[in-house]
Order: C-alpha cells, then sequence, then structure tokens
C-alpha cells in the first residue's frame, strides 16, 4: 500500500495531501457518467493546436511524451487521453492488457467509419488544456487512428515512437498478461511471442498505410536513440512541432529542460541496435519480420 502511494506522490510530482485527490478525480473522470458532472467545474479553453504520440505498447510513448512535455509550451493529461473522453474507442477488450489485437476487427472497422469529435474530446480534456499552450495527447489507440485524427484535428502533427520488435514483446510480458474471458481464449496465462509480434506489425504497417508525403506530419523517433541521445532528439522532435528551441542538457540519466528535469533510464552500453527512426528502416524491419513469422 505504502508503495502505490509513493508512485502516485512521485508520479504527479506532489505533496501527499494533494496527490492522492488528485489522482482520485482521474480515476472518478475516466466514467463517462461521472465525466459529465466533473468536467462542467472547469472552463473549454482551446488550446493553440493538439500534437499526438503514437506508437506501439512498450515501445517508449510515455517516456517521449513527458520528455516533448518540459517545454514549458506543452500541457499534457496525467493518463492516456483516450481514457478521458467519449470521442475515442479504447480498443482492449476485457481481459487483453496491452494486447489490442485482440479487437483487430473493431480496429479495421472503425478505421473505414468511424469518425473523431475534435469538439467533443477537447470538452472533456478540457481540465488539462491552457489557453496559448498546445495540447500533447498520448494513447496507443491514436497509432491506429491517423487518418481520423486528420479529418478532426486539420493541423495536427504526430510523433511516432518505434521501437525493435524484441523489446516490444520482453516489455509487454514483463508488465501484462492475460486474464479472465480473453486468459481462457488464449489457453495460456501469458501471451505468445508469435501474438504480440503481430500486433507489432498491425500497428507499424497501419501507420506506414497512412503516411501522407504531401503533409509530412509524420515524425519518426526510435526509443533506443533517444535513450541514447536524449537532449539531441528532443529538440530535433520541437523543431518539427514548431516550438521555439529551450535550452537542454543531458546527464547521468536526467533530461533538463530550462530547469525542468526528466529522469531518464540509460541505454545499455555495448549494444548494438538498429534505430528504426525512418519509414524506410521502419519498413525493411516489418519485412524481416514478417519472413521470420
Amino acid at each position: 500500500m505504502l508503495e502505490k502511494i509513493e508512485s502516485i506522490v512521485k508520479r504527479h510530482q506532489m505533496s501527499f495531501w494533494k496527490a492522492l485527490p488528485y489522482e482520485l478525480f482521474i480515476r472518478m473522470y475516466q466514467y463517462p457518467f461521472l465525466r459529465q458532472v466533473l468536467k462542467y467545474f472547469f472552463r473549454t479553453d482551446k488550446p493553440s493546436n493538439v500534437f499526438f504520440v503514437l506508437g506501439c505498447y512498450n515501445s517508449g510513448t510515455t517516456v517521449i511524451k513527458n520528455a516533448i512535455a518540459l517545454h514549458s509550451d506543452i500541457a499534457v493529461a496525467p493518463v492516456e487521453g483516450d481514457l478521458l473522453t467519449s470521442a475515442f474507442s479504447h480498443y482492449e477488450m476485457i481481459g487483453s492488457e496491452r494486447c489490442m489485437y485482440a479487437d483487430a476487427f473493431q480496429i479495421m472497422q472503425d478505421r473505414k467509419y468511424s469518425e473523431v469529435s475534435s469538439k467533443q474530446a477537447i470538452s472533456d480534456w478540457r481540465p488539462w488544456i491552457s489557453p496559448g499552450k498546445f495540447f500533447l495527447e498520448k494513447s496507443i489507440s491514436n497509432t491506429l487512428r491517423i487518418n481520423s485524427l486528420r479529418k478532426a484535428f486539420p493541423e495536427t502533427k504526430f510523433i511516432c515512437v518505434t521501437r525493435n520488435v524484441e523489446g516490444v514483446v520482453r516489455g509487454i510480458n514483463k508488465r501484462s498478461s492475460p486474464s479472465g474471458v480473453y486468459q481462457h481464449i488464449l489457453g495460456d496465462n501469458q501471451y505468445s511471442d508469435n501474438l504480440l509480434i503481430r500486433q507489432w506489425l498491425m500497428f507499424y504497417s497501419l501507420v506506414l498505410d497512412d503516411i501522407d508525403e504531401e503533409k509530412a506530419d509524420i515524425y519518426f523517433v526510435s526509443y533506443e536513440k533517444f535513450l541514447s541521445s536524449p537532449a539531441c532528439e528532443i529538440n530535433n522532435i520541437y523543431t518539427f512541432l514548431g516550438l521555439n528551441m529551450k535550452k537542454s542538457d543531458y546527464e547521468s540519466g536526467v533530461l533538463n529542460i530550462d530547469g525542468n528535469i526528466l529522469h531518464i533510464r540509460e541505454q545499455p552500453k555495448g549494444k548494438t541496435i538498429d534505430y528504426l527512426d525512418s519509414c524506410k528502416k521502419l519498413l525493411s524491419e516489418i519485412n524481416k519480420t514478417k519472413r521470420k513469422l
């Protein structure tokens, strides 16, 4: 229990007495019927723009979102945005934590027929939107609806976080497992590597399908490359998003952006990794992984 409380305090970077009520509010806000009441305690402001962080589960989207959010012109929600709005589908079936591949049929149907309401999303996100700031939204499910997001937010930009498939599979199985009905369907208490590899292929293949070369609105950042040079990579991201450059520094696992700091796990030394930080490299890795399957 004490460990959970310490985790909440650390996550929100607040005192104990502020962090616990804030965590309770966030959890209550995830229920649509409570959200309809709670959100009206906040005024509706329009952000300067909305940007989206994309990627597969356990690909490093959270740490890169947190790094981008060190910029003073960025506002973020404390959890994934698809949990805080009725405008998006979440795609995790009961018992399929970190495995949206279980809902692949619905995903493909939504890609063809569903639309996103930007008005609804911004209205629901109002507790975390600041006027004059850009709102940064990170949800794994956004990776599967890029074209819908383009239509809803015409001037948006996307940061697609990539990670080698081995690291993704290892990370998912370390942090989650099937449960309930889905565990019964799989006949196992752990996701198979084959299933998670196919999920990785689905996520990044759909991103490549959705690339619009004229818009050039998707920036690929490799998680492994980010860990090796965070200050350089974060400046590249700020440039892509059109944000004012900030003084950045990285030393001993600490990224510092104008006095705002983030602790980052350092990349193990002596390890040779291919950085999937471009369409060409990602496509090559996808084809290689398909051949292995």
